[in-house]
C-alpha cells in the first residue's frame, strides 16, 4: 500500500502534514510521500496493489485509525486503485 499525504502550503500545513507522516510511519511501518497543494487541502491517499486490493475496507478502516491519531475534522481520506 502506498500512502500520500497531499498538503495546503498557502494554509501552512506542512507542519500537521508531518506530524500525520510520522504516526503513520510509526503505526504502520510506511514511509508517507508528502505532495504540495493548494486550496486548503489537506487529503490521506490510499493506493492500493494485490496486498490489499479492496481499497473500499482499506480507505475505512484507515480512517478509523486515523480518527483516533489525527482526530481533525480537516482530514480528507481517499482511496484509489
Amino acid at each position: 500500500m502506498k500512502i500520500s499525504i497531499t498538503y495546503c502550503v498557502p494554509c501552512n500545513y506542512l507542519p500537521q502534514a508531518t506530524s500525520l507522516a510520522a504516526k503513520i510511519s510509526k503505526e504502520f511501518g510506511i514511509e508517507p510521500e508528502l505532495i504540495k497543494g493548494t486550496n486548503g487541502v489537506l487529503m490521506l491517499s490510499l493506493t492500493t496493489s494485490s496486498f490489499f486490493p479492496n481499497t473500499k475496507l482499506a480507505a475505512s478502516l484507515m480512517k478509523r485509525k486515523f480518527s483516533v491519531i489525527y482526530g481533525s475534522s480537516k482530514l480528507i481520506i481517499a482511496s484509489m486503485m
